[in-house]
Protein backbone atom coordinates (compact mmCIF):
# COMPACT_ATOMS: atom_id res chain seq x y z
CA UNK A 1 0.00 0.00 0.00
CA UNK A 2 1.41 3.42 -0.46
CA UNK A 3 2.48 5.57 1.80
CA UNK A 4 0.02 8.54 3.18
CA UNK A 5 2.41 11.20 2.19
CA UNK A 6 2.62 9.89 -1.07
CA UNK A 7 -1.41 9.99 -1.78
CA UNK A 8 -2.69 12.77 -4.43
CA UNK A 9 -4.31 15.53 -1.97
CA UNK A 10 -7.34 15.66 -1.00
CA UNK A 11 -7.98 19.01 -2.68
CA UNK A 12 -6.58 17.39 -6.41
CA UNK A 13 -9.00 13.97 -5.78
CA UNK A 14 -12.06 16.36 -4.53
CA UNK A 15 -11.70 18.65 -7.78
CA UNK A 16 -11.38 15.73 -10.27
CA UNK A 17 -14.68 14.36 -8.70
CA UNK A 18 -16.64 17.20 -8.96
CA UNK A 19 -15.10 17.99 -12.73
CA UNK A 20 -16.35 14.94 -13.78
CA UNK A 21 -13.76 13.97 -16.15
CA UNK A 22 -15.88 13.26 -19.18
CA UNK A 23 -12.17 12.69 -21.20
CA UNK A 24 -12.00 9.78 -19.06
CA UNK A 25 -8.45 10.82 -18.05
CA UNK A 26 -7.21 12.25 -14.73
CA UNK A 27 -4.91 15.50 -13.98
CA UNK A 28 -1.23 13.82 -15.37
CA UNK A 29 0.11 13.47 -11.62
CA UNK A 30 -3.41 11.92 -10.45
CA UNK A 31 -3.36 9.53 -13.76
CA UNK A 32 0.11 8.40 -13.20
CA UNK A 33 -0.79 7.75 -9.85
CA UNK A 34 -3.86 5.91 -10.98
CA UNK A 35 -2.26 3.62 -13.27
CA UNK A 36 0.72 2.95 -10.48
CA UNK A 37 -1.89 1.47 -8.14
CA UNK A 38 -4.39 -0.37 -10.51
CA UNK A 39 -1.83 -2.07 -13.49
CA UNK A 40 -0.96 -4.63 -11.45
CA UNK A 41 -4.23 -5.95 -10.70
CA UNK A 42 -5.49 -4.86 -14.44
CA UNK A 43 -2.64 -7.04 -16.32
CA UNK A 44 -4.04 -10.12 -13.79
CA UNK A 45 -7.81 -9.30 -15.37
CA UNK A 46 -6.50 -9.07 -18.41
CA UNK A 47 -4.84 -11.94 -18.77
CA UNK A 48 -7.67 -14.09 -17.07
CA UNK A 49 -10.14 -12.84 -19.12
CA UNK A 50 -8.26 -13.17 -22.32
CA UNK A 51 -7.65 -16.83 -21.45
CA UNK A 52 -10.58 -17.50 -20.80
CA UNK A 53 -12.12 -15.50 -24.41
CA UNK A 54 -9.38 -17.27 -26.54
CA UNK A 55 -10.59 -20.95 -24.96
CA UNK A 56 -14.23 -19.51 -26.44
CA UNK A 57 -12.35 -18.61 -30.19
CA UNK A 58 -11.63 -22.13 -29.99
CA UNK A 59 -14.70 -23.38 -29.46
CA UNK A 60 -16.13 -21.78 -32.38
CA UNK A 61 -14.37 -24.76 -34.27
CA UNK A 62 -17.69 -26.66 -33.80
CA UNK A 63 -19.80 -23.55 -35.02
CA UNK A 64 -16.64 -23.46 -38.74
CA UNK A 65 -17.42 -27.38 -38.75
CA UNK A 66 -21.27 -27.07 -39.63
CA UNK A 67 -21.44 -23.47 -41.44
CA UNK A 68 -18.43 -23.54 -43.34
CA UNK A 69 -17.17 -26.93 -43.84
CA UNK A 70 -15.41 -26.24 -46.95
CA UNK A 71 -12.90 -24.36 -45.21
CA UNK A 72 -12.83 -26.44 -41.80
CA UNK A 73 -9.28 -27.48 -42.06
CA UNK A 74 -7.94 -23.53 -42.88
CA UNK A 75 -10.49 -22.54 -39.55
CA UNK A 76 -8.20 -25.39 -37.63
CA UNK A 77 -4.77 -24.19 -38.70
CA UNK A 78 -5.61 -19.87 -38.52
CA UNK A 79 -7.47 -21.04 -34.82
CA UNK A 80 -5.04 -23.20 -33.08
CA UNK A 81 -1.88 -22.42 -35.06
CA UNK A 82 -1.80 -18.74 -35.88
CA UNK A 83 -3.93 -16.87 -33.41
CA UNK A 84 -3.74 -18.96 -30.57
CA UNK A 85 0.03 -19.13 -30.01
CA UNK A 86 -0.42 -15.10 -30.64
CA UNK A 87 -2.68 -14.61 -27.93
CA UNK A 88 -1.22 -16.58 -25.73
CA UNK A 89 2.16 -14.72 -26.34
CA UNK A 90 0.18 -11.33 -25.48
CA UNK A 91 -1.27 -13.03 -22.77
CA UNK A 92 2.10 -13.91 -21.16
CA UNK A 93 3.89 -10.65 -22.37
CA UNK A 94 1.05 -8.97 -19.77
CA UNK A 95 1.47 -11.09 -16.99
CA UNK A 96 5.42 -11.55 -16.95
CA UNK A 97 6.65 -7.82 -18.18
CA UNK A 98 4.08 -5.57 -16.74
CA UNK A 99 4.10 -3.40 -20.40
CA UNK A 100 3.45 0.22 -20.27
CA UNK A 101 -0.53 1.53 -20.82
CA UNK A 102 -0.09 2.05 -23.94
CA UNK A 103 1.15 -0.84 -24.97
CA UNK A 104 -1.07 -3.07 -22.61
CA UNK A 105 -4.30 -1.42 -24.00
CA UNK A 106 -3.05 -1.83 -27.85
CA UNK A 107 -2.78 -5.73 -27.12
CA UNK A 108 -6.28 -5.48 -26.76
CA UNK A 109 -6.91 -3.84 -30.24
CA UNK A 110 -4.20 -6.67 -31.87
CA UNK A 111 -6.51 -9.48 -30.22
CA UNK A 112 -9.68 -8.02 -31.39
CA UNK A 113 -8.13 -7.50 -34.87
CA UNK A 114 -6.99 -10.73 -35.58
CA UNK A 115 -10.29 -12.53 -33.89
CA UNK A 116 -12.76 -10.48 -36.46
CA UNK A 117 -9.93 -11.11 -39.43
CA UNK A 118 -9.80 -14.81 -38.79
CA UNK A 119 -13.86 -14.38 -38.60
CA UNK A 120 -14.37 -12.73 -41.34
CA UNK A 121 -12.12 -14.45 -43.59
CA UNK A 122 -13.25 -17.39 -42.99
CA UNK A 123 -16.48 -16.43 -44.40
CA UNK A 124 -14.79 -15.24 -47.43
CA UNK A 125 -13.12 -18.07 -48.26
CA UNK A 126 -16.03 -20.04 -47.99
CA UNK A 127 -18.22 -21.03 -50.56
CA UNK A 128 -20.86 -22.69 -48.18
CA UNK A 129 -24.47 -22.00 -48.28
CA UNK A 130 -24.74 -20.45 -44.98
CA UNK A 131 -21.68 -18.53 -44.73
CA UNK A 132 -22.67 -15.27 -44.27
CA UNK A 133 -23.89 -16.18 -40.64
CA UNK A 134 -20.30 -15.84 -39.93
CA UNK A 135 -20.11 -12.25 -39.68
CA UNK A 136 -22.28 -11.91 -36.91
CA UNK A 137 -19.69 -13.42 -35.07
CA UNK A 138 -18.02 -10.52 -34.75
CA UNK A 139 -20.12 -8.63 -32.46
CA UNK A 140 -18.50 -10.74 -29.84
CA UNK A 141 -14.91 -9.52 -30.56
CA UNK A 142 -16.54 -6.41 -30.09
CA UNK A 143 -18.07 -7.33 -26.92
CA UNK A 144 -15.05 -8.90 -26.25
CA UNK A 145 -12.73 -5.57 -26.49
CA UNK A 146 -15.10 -3.13 -24.84
CA UNK A 147 -16.85 -5.01 -22.03
CA UNK A 148 -14.99 -8.13 -21.07
CA UNK A 149 -11.45 -6.66 -21.29
CA UNK A 150 -13.00 -3.23 -20.75
CA UNK A 151 -10.22 -1.72 -23.05
CA UNK A 152 -9.34 2.17 -22.20
CA UNK A 153 -11.98 3.97 -24.10
CA UNK A 154 -9.57 5.55 -26.96
CA UNK A 155 -8.63 2.17 -28.01
CA UNK A 156 -12.20 0.43 -27.58
CA UNK A 157 -13.04 3.16 -29.95
CA UNK A 158 -9.99 2.58 -32.10
CA UNK A 159 -10.61 -1.83 -31.84
CA UNK A 160 -14.47 -1.04 -32.78
CA UNK A 161 -13.77 0.84 -35.51
CA UNK A 162 -11.42 -1.51 -37.27
CA UNK A 163 -13.71 -4.39 -36.84
CA UNK A 164 -16.90 -1.84 -38.51
CA UNK A 165 -14.25 -1.40 -40.97
CA UNK A 166 -13.24 -4.78 -41.45
CA UNK A 167 -16.71 -6.11 -41.31
CA UNK A 168 -18.20 -3.71 -44.33
CA UNK A 169 -14.66 -3.98 -46.46
CA UNK A 170 -15.32 -8.09 -46.24
CA UNK A 171 -19.05 -8.37 -46.58
CA UNK A 172 -18.96 -6.39 -49.76
CA UNK A 173 -16.68 -9.04 -51.50
CA UNK A 174 -19.09 -12.16 -50.28
CA UNK A 175 -20.49 -13.16 -53.59
CA UNK A 176 -24.29 -13.52 -53.85
CA UNK A 177 -24.85 -11.12 -50.96
CA UNK A 178 -28.14 -9.30 -51.13
CA UNK A 179 -27.15 -5.29 -51.43
CA UNK A 180 -30.17 -4.81 -48.86
CA UNK A 181 -28.72 -7.86 -46.24
CA UNK A 182 -25.27 -6.13 -46.70
CA UNK A 183 -27.12 -2.60 -45.48
CA UNK A 184 -28.96 -4.10 -42.81
CA UNK A 185 -25.92 -6.27 -41.67
CA UNK A 186 -23.75 -3.20 -41.53
CA UNK A 187 -26.37 -1.13 -39.49
CA UNK A 188 -27.26 -3.76 -36.57
CA UNK A 189 -23.16 -4.21 -36.76
CA UNK A 190 -23.24 -0.57 -36.31
CA UNK A 191 -25.86 -0.37 -33.90
CA UNK A 192 -23.92 -2.94 -31.61
CA UNK A 193 -20.55 -1.49 -31.92
CA UNK A 194 -22.52 2.30 -30.60
CA UNK A 195 -24.20 0.70 -27.73
CA UNK A 196 -20.99 -1.62 -26.98
CA UNK A 197 -19.26 2.06 -26.81
CA UNK A 198 -21.61 3.74 -24.69
CA UNK A 199 -21.81 1.06 -22.42
CA UNK A 200 -17.61 0.83 -22.31
CA UNK A 201 -17.51 4.62 -21.48
CA UNK A 202 -20.30 3.62 -18.60
CA UNK A 203 -17.87 1.16 -17.29
CA UNK A 204 -14.72 2.76 -17.31
CA UNK A 205 -16.31 5.95 -15.78
CA UNK A 206 -18.10 4.35 -13.04
CA UNK A 207 -14.35 2.07 -11.98
CA UNK A 208 -12.56 5.51 -12.12
CA UNK A 209 -15.13 7.05 -9.71
CA UNK A 210 -14.99 4.26 -7.58
CA UNK A 211 -11.45 4.52 -7.83
CA UNK A 212 -11.33 8.29 -6.76
CA UNK A 213 -13.83 7.87 -3.82
CA UNK A 214 -11.56 4.58 -2.53
CA UNK A 215 -9.01 7.23 -2.68
CA UNK A 216 -10.85 10.34 -1.17
CA UNK A 217 -11.69 7.83 1.90
CA UNK A 218 -7.64 7.00 2.09
CA UNK A 219 -6.82 9.85 2.32
CA UNK A 220 -9.00 11.05 5.10
CA UNK A 221 -8.14 7.98 7.16
CA UNK A 222 -4.86 8.69 6.79
CA UNK A 223 -5.33 12.19 7.78
CA UNK A 224 -7.19 11.52 10.66
CA UNK A 225 -4.40 8.90 11.90
CA UNK A 226 -2.02 11.17 11.39
CA UNK A 227 -3.93 13.68 13.75
CA UNK A 228 -4.03 10.96 15.92
CA UNK A 229 -0.23 10.78 16.22
CA UNK A 230 0.81 14.17 15.97
CA UNK A 231 0.62 16.80 18.23
CA UNK A 232 -1.29 19.42 16.99
CA UNK A 233 0.57 22.68 18.14
CA UNK A 234 4.14 21.70 17.33
CA UNK A 235 2.95 19.38 14.44
CA UNK A 236 5.52 16.56 15.96
CA UNK A 237 4.60 12.74 16.93
CA UNK A 238 3.49 12.39 20.04
CA UNK A 239 3.20 10.14 22.86
CA UNK A 240 0.68 6.98 20.98
CA UNK A 241 3.19 7.45 18.01
CA UNK A 242 6.53 7.09 20.64
CA UNK A 243 4.81 3.80 22.20
CA UNK A 244 3.93 2.48 18.61
CA UNK A 245 7.63 3.20 17.33
CA UNK A 246 9.33 1.99 21.00
CA UNK A 247 7.11 -1.56 20.04
CA UNK A 248 8.01 -1.55 16.73
CA UNK A 249 11.74 -1.25 17.50
CA UNK A 250 11.88 -3.74 20.43
CA UNK A 251 10.01 -6.11 18.36
CA UNK A 252 12.52 -5.78 15.42
CA UNK A 253 15.73 -4.90 17.33
CA UNK A 254 15.54 -8.29 19.48
CA UNK A 255 18.03 -7.25 21.92
CA UNK A 256 20.41 -6.77 18.72
CA UNK A 257 20.62 -3.28 18.13
CA UNK A 258 21.38 0.23 20.45
CA UNK A 259 18.88 2.90 21.30
CA UNK A 260 19.82 6.11 22.52
CA UNK A 261 17.23 8.55 23.78
CA UNK A 262 17.45 12.59 24.42
CA UNK A 263 15.03 14.10 26.21
CA UNK A 264 14.23 17.53 26.57
CA UNK A 265 12.83 20.36 28.59
CA UNK A 266 12.74 24.33 28.25
CA UNK A 267 14.24 26.08 31.37
CA UNK A 268 11.62 27.46 33.45
CA UNK A 269 9.05 27.22 31.00
CA UNK A 270 6.37 28.03 33.77
CA UNK A 271 7.63 31.60 34.19
CA UNK A 272 7.64 32.27 30.79
CA UNK A 273 3.83 31.25 30.49
CA UNK A 274 3.07 33.11 33.69
CA UNK A 275 4.91 35.97 32.29
CA UNK A 276 4.44 36.12 28.38
CA UNK A 277 1.19 34.18 28.52
CA UNK A 278 0.31 30.78 26.98
CA UNK A 279 -0.46 31.38 23.54
CA UNK A 280 3.41 33.37 23.82
CA UNK A 281 4.14 29.60 25.61
CA UNK A 282 2.62 28.11 22.20
CA UNK A 283 4.59 30.47 19.65
CA UNK A 284 7.77 29.45 21.74
CA UNK A 285 7.30 25.83 21.47
CA UNK A 286 6.68 26.37 17.51
CA UNK A 287 9.55 27.84 17.14
CA UNK A 288 11.44 25.02 19.35
CA UNK A 289 10.13 22.43 17.25
CA UNK A 290 10.95 24.35 14.13
CA UNK A 291 14.94 24.70 15.33
CA UNK A 292 14.93 21.00 15.82
CA UNK A 293 13.83 19.60 13.23
CA UNK A 294 16.10 22.13 11.06
CA UNK A 295 18.70 20.44 13.30
CA UNK A 296 18.03 16.83 12.66
CA UNK A 297 16.12 17.08 9.40
CA UNK A 298 17.03 13.40 8.43
CA UNK A 299 15.60 11.98 12.03
CA UNK A 300 12.82 14.33 12.18
CA UNK A 301 10.01 11.43 12.45
CA UNK A 302 11.75 10.62 15.44
CA UNK A 303 11.23 13.52 17.43
CA UNK A 304 8.27 13.15 19.51
CA UNK A 305 6.38 16.03 22.12
CA UNK A 306 6.92 14.19 25.38
CA UNK A 307 4.85 16.47 27.77
CA UNK A 308 4.19 20.06 28.25
CA UNK A 309 7.28 21.38 27.55
CA UNK A 310 9.55 18.75 27.03
CA UNK A 311 10.16 17.01 23.79
CA UNK A 312 11.93 13.24 23.00
CA UNK A 313 14.24 12.40 20.51
CA UNK A 314 14.96 8.50 19.56
CA UNK A 315 18.70 7.81 17.96
CA UNK A 316 18.58 4.23 16.82
CA UNK A 317 22.18 2.58 16.46
CA UNK A 318 23.51 6.00 17.20
CA UNK A 319 26.68 5.73 20.19
CA UNK A 320 26.26 7.81 23.15
CA UNK A 321 28.94 9.92 22.60
CA UNK A 322 27.72 11.36 18.72
CA UNK A 323 24.29 11.53 20.51
CA UNK A 324 25.37 14.28 22.97
CA UNK A 325 27.44 16.50 20.17
CA UNK A 326 23.91 15.85 18.74
CA UNK A 327 22.33 17.46 21.70
CA UNK A 328 24.67 19.79 21.95
CA UNK A 329 24.58 20.88 19.05
CA UNK A 330 20.51 21.51 19.43
CA UNK A 331 21.13 23.20 22.76
CA UNK A 332 23.76 25.68 21.34
CA UNK A 333 20.84 26.60 18.31
CA UNK A 334 18.16 27.13 20.93
CA UNK A 335 20.41 29.58 22.78
CA UNK A 336 21.82 31.10 19.38
CA UNK A 337 18.00 31.54 18.07
CA UNK A 338 18.46 33.86 21.64
CA UNK A 339 14.53 34.04 21.77
CA UNK A 340 13.28 36.30 25.16
CA UNK A 341 12.53 34.77 28.49
CA UNK A 342 10.52 38.11 29.81
CA UNK A 343 10.94 36.13 33.48
CA UNK A 344 14.97 36.01 33.40
CA UNK A 345 17.46 38.16 33.46
CA UNK A 346 20.54 36.13 33.91
CA UNK A 347 21.78 35.01 30.68
CA UNK A 348 20.95 37.83 28.44
CA UNK A 349 17.04 36.58 29.45
CA UNK A 350 16.54 33.89 26.53
CA UNK A 351 14.98 30.75 26.07
CA UNK A 352 17.25 27.21 26.61
CA UNK A 353 17.00 24.20 26.92
CA UNK A 354 18.32 20.93 29.22
CA UNK A 355 19.08 17.50 27.76
CA UNK A 356 19.35 14.31 29.25
CA UNK A 357 20.79 11.57 27.52
CA UNK A 358 20.89 7.28 28.26
CA UNK A 359 21.32 4.98 25.81
CA UNK A 360 21.44 1.00 26.05
CA UNK A 361 20.21 -2.14 24.00
CA UNK A 362 16.96 -3.06 24.54
CA UNK A 363 15.89 -6.84 25.64
CA UNK A 364 16.94 -9.22 27.93
CA UNK A 365 14.87 -8.15 30.94
CA UNK A 366 15.84 -3.87 29.75
CA UNK A 367 12.79 -2.11 28.11
CA UNK A 368 12.89 0.78 25.63
CA UNK A 369 10.86 2.77 28.43
CA UNK A 370 13.72 2.13 31.12
CA UNK A 371 16.37 3.87 28.76
CA UNK A 372 13.92 6.62 29.10
CA UNK A 373 13.37 6.57 32.20
CA UNK A 374 17.47 6.82 32.41
CA UNK A 375 17.28 9.55 30.19
CA UNK A 376 14.90 11.35 32.43
CA UNK A 377 17.21 10.60 35.49
CA UNK A 378 19.64 12.47 33.64
CA UNK A 379 18.09 15.18 32.66
CA UNK A 380 17.10 16.26 36.23
CA UNK A 381 20.97 16.18 36.80
CA UNK A 382 21.72 18.86 33.49
CA UNK A 383 18.93 20.92 35.77
CA UNK A 384 20.64 20.32 38.87
CA UNK A 385 24.05 21.87 37.72
CA UNK A 386 22.45 24.61 36.84
CA UNK A 387 20.55 24.03 33.34
CA UNK A 388 20.90 25.12 29.85
CA UNK A 389 23.30 21.77 29.66
CA UNK A 390 23.21 18.66 28.19
CA UNK A 391 24.04 15.89 30.41
CA UNK A 392 26.06 13.68 30.61
CA UNK A 393 29.34 16.27 29.11
CA UNK A 394 30.59 14.90 25.98
CA UNK A 395 33.73 13.90 27.72
CA UNK A 396 31.81 11.52 30.41
CA UNK A 397 29.61 10.27 27.39
CA UNK A 398 32.55 9.33 25.53
CA UNK A 399 34.01 7.74 29.07
CA UNK A 400 30.81 5.97 29.73
CA UNK A 401 31.06 4.58 26.28
CA UNK A 402 34.13 3.42 26.31
CA UNK A 403 33.41 1.37 29.77
CA UNK A 404 30.07 0.47 28.02
CA UNK A 405 31.87 -1.20 25.13
CA UNK A 406 34.62 -2.74 27.71
CA UNK A 407 31.87 -4.13 29.84
CA UNK A 408 30.30 -6.11 26.41
CA UNK A 409 33.55 -7.21 25.27
CA UNK A 410 33.79 -9.43 28.70
CA UNK A 411 30.38 -10.95 28.89
CA UNK A 412 31.08 -12.21 25.60
CA UNK A 413 34.99 -13.42 25.88
CA UNK A 414 35.86 -11.05 23.63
Amino acid sequence: MTASRDLPSLTTVNQTINGGFPLLRFPAGLEHFFEAETAERRNRDLARRGFLSLILFDLFLFADMVVTPDVFATAVLLRLAVVTPIGLALIMVTLRLGPRVWLREAMVVVAATLAATTTLLLMLLSTAQFRQAEHYAVILVVLFATIVQRARFPYAILACAICFGLHAWMLRDVTNYPGELELLSNMIFAGAVLMALVAAYSLERESRLTYLITLRERRLNNELTNLSRHDPLTGLANRRLLDTRLAEFETKARGERDLTVLLFDVDHFKLYNDSAGHQAGDVCLKRLAGLMRAELAERADMIFRYGGEEFLVLLPDVALADAVMIAERIRRSVELAAIPHPSLQKAAGIVTVSVGAAAARPGHGLSAHEIIAGADAALYAAKRNGRNQVWPPFLSARHAEVITIAGRQAQTGG
